[in-house]
């Protein structure tokens, strides 16, 4: 199956996910960026639909897949936290490289996330919040094509263009 990402290809798993992995993408800036899961199997009203997880993508780049663990914190995210499926893992643009046990520190202390159903912002657990703030996220799931462009704006890389028969939800 060809990609049509800018992400690239890295491996295949069908691994279940774990909170406290770290997994790799690599833009087409030939560099790592690195992922952290946060929650999994999370059911509504903690996530926008049961089953979900909650990633974060990092600001941090290297040429090689070593972790710099020190640096994946909660103030250097590239996007704001993502809720996704194992699309990623499945496809092969998500790459998991190390377990660690996830520390309070880990974390963002609080979530804002737009939902556009209800128009408001809302928290983790699907609170209305008074007002935004950032990082604010999207109140639904992500698709790794979604996630892809996601990145791509935020690296200031042009988009994957897309194909008749693609589906960005996919």
């Amino acid at each position: 199956m060809e990609l049509r990402t800018n992400l690239q290809y890295l491996k295949k798993s069908n691994k279940a996910p774990r909170p406290g992995d770290v997994f790799v993408l690599r833009p087409p800036t030939d560099r790592y960026l690195f992922g952290r899961v946060i929650g999994v199997d999370l059911q509504f009203p903690k996530a926008p639909m049961s089953g979900a997880m909650l990633v974060y993508i990092y600001s941090v780049e290297r040429e090689d897949k070593q972790p710099p663990l020190d640096e994946l914190t909660p103030d250097r995210l590239l996007v704001p936290p993502i809720y996704t499926n194992k699309k990623g893992w499945t496809v092969g643009i998500f790459e998991t490289v190390l377990h660690r046990e996830l520390e309070r520190a880990d974390e963002l202390e609080r979530y804002c996330f737009w939902d556009g159903l209800r128009k408001k912002y809302v928290n983790e657990e699907r609170e209305v919040l008074p007002q935004r703030f950032e990082p604010c996220g999207t109140w639904g799931l992500v698709s790794y094509r979604m996630l892809d462009d996601m990145v791509s704006d935020a690296l200031g890389i042009e988009r994957a263009p897309e194909h008749p028969n693609d589906n960005r939800n996919d």
